[in-house]
């Protein structure tokens, strides 16, 4: 038995602050996930259609390895993401394997998303995914009578965080290509960003 678990000790981990963005261990995890479903040219393929690029001349496995790399690399992070949702496994025992191994690597890198039935999501979207939906709303309950004015204080300050209007990368925009538009079914962060633009530019 370690100290920490002799001791009580709760290890601390990482604060998870990374969005909008894929880091190296989420695109390796994405490209380890392709040979496997796809094999190395499959891989390549697939990857290439989402940058159009034609990899028909890549058959050399050092080439194809090398090309896979790079336009792995070339990938926006939102096509990371939403090529990890779209290659999830068919059968339910694969898959719940795959969750678990995305999430693992996610939080590994400090991403503040999670995959939930093969669906990525913001971990701060929702008070369910916190798991304190429930003790929120008991407490608003419980703030009756002289705690009156703190429950008004808190929902004033939720609403006036929902109010600040967002500006996030647009999703469609790729490097020097103008914009796609209506390329492949959104996944479930496309979804999140575009519910979060609420007010125009």
């Amino acid at each position: 038995m370690s100290l920490e678990s002799r001791l009580g000790v709760t290890q601390r981990q990482p604060d998870r602050t990374i969005i909008e963005h894929a880091p190296q261990l989420v695109r390796q995890l994405l490209k380890e996930h392709l040979i496997e479903m796809r094999g190395p040219k499959g891989a390549l393929t697939l990857v290439g259609a989402e940058l159009d690029v034609d990899t028909s001349d890549y058959n050399s496995p050092s080439w194809v390895s090398d090309k896979l790399d790079s336009l792995i690399s070339d990938l926006q992070w939102l096509s990371v993401y939403r090529l990890l949702e779209e290659e999830s496994p068919t059968r339910p025992v694969e898959l719940g394997s795959y969750i678990r191994r995305v999430n693992e690597v996610l939080a590994r890198a400090r991403v503040a998303y999670k995959m939930v039935n093969g669906r990525l999501q913001r971990l701060d979207e929702t008070g369910a995914e916190l798991d304190v939906s429930g003790d929120e709303r008991r407490a608003l309950e419980v703030m009756v009578v002289q705690f009156r004015p703190a429950r008004d204080q808190y929902l004033l300050a939720v609403q006036a965080l929902d109010a600040i209007p967002t500006r996030p990368r647009d999703p469609y925009q790729t490097q020097g290509r103008g914009p796609r538009i209506g390329k492949r079914p959104r996944s479930g962060l496309e979804d999140h960003y575009r519910a979060r633009r609420r007010l125009a530019w």
